[in-house]
């Protein structure tokens, strides 16, 4: 085994699972890395043994990633048949690059709550930010040109959106102090002035004018001012 200083390790997928990204927060310390392998028999002989998949039997697969989110079926304890039973919708977190959590990404996330402008994720934009990561990379969705800021129930055709992705994936405490949306200095443009209809949602992540981004977790969070140190 040999000692190794890697920056981060990125997301693999194997076997029906996917392994977390890992260092993308600050960090201290070494990496290892397995160099060989050698089997040890009961007379003392050492056997080499190197890696070999198409040699390996078939692994049965511990989990795999259901595309939507299911429902569960409960039973209430009161007697009433309008209660007995209802459905629970399960909810799905992940870790986030930091390794923070995160809801899994499903469409009924983003999906609008209501028909009343007010209950549009859009309007909902107004007040909040949406953070979006693939597997390597984050991403935010803000309202950049808003018609009356912090009006949710204003009619929303006037605004505009921009899609910027992050240089860095920085922890939620690190985002309390930077503020956001997140300042210029900490993204790098991608598509800005944006129309709510050209982001096009998907069970496989979001279309922006025709580029594809495959999401898998995403978080609402509140507008902030960055905190200006002392």
């Amino acid at each position: 085994m040999t000692t190794d200083d890697l920056a981060r390790y990125d997301s693999k997928a194997r076997n029906s699972i996917r392994s977390r990204a890992w260092g993308f927060a600050a960090r201290s310390g070494c990496s290892f890395r397995v160099e060989g392998c050698k089997a040890l028999t009961p007379t003392g002989a050492t056997v080499e043994l190197d890696a070999s998949l198409a040699r390996a039997p078939a692994a049965v697969p511990t989990f795999v990633q259901s595309p939507e989110a299911r429902q569960l079926n409960t039973r209430a304890s009161a007697a009433s048949s309008e209660r007995r039973q209802r459905f629970v919708q399960e909810v799905t977190v992940q870790y986030n690059l930091c390794n923070e959590p995160w809801l899994k990404y499903s469409m009924s996330v983003v999906a609008d709550r209501g028909l009343n402008h007010s209950q549009l994720t859009s309007a909902r934009l107004r007040k909040e930010v949406l953070m979006l990561e693939t597997h390597a990379h984050r991403y935010e969705l803000s309202c950049d040109q808003c018609g009356r800021v912090g009006d949710s129930d204003a009619t929303p055709e006037e605004d505009t959106y921009r899609w910027v992705k992050a240089r860095k994936p920085y922890t939620l405490a690190t985002l309390t102090t930077l503020g956001l949306p997140l300042p210029d200095s900490e993204v790098e443009p991608m598509f800005v002035k944006l129309q709510w209809e050209e982001l096009r949602w998907s069970n496989a992540g979001v279309q922006v004018q025709g580029k594809a981004f495959p999401i898998v977790r995403l978080q609402f969070m509140p507008r902030r001012k960055t905190i200006k140190p002392l």
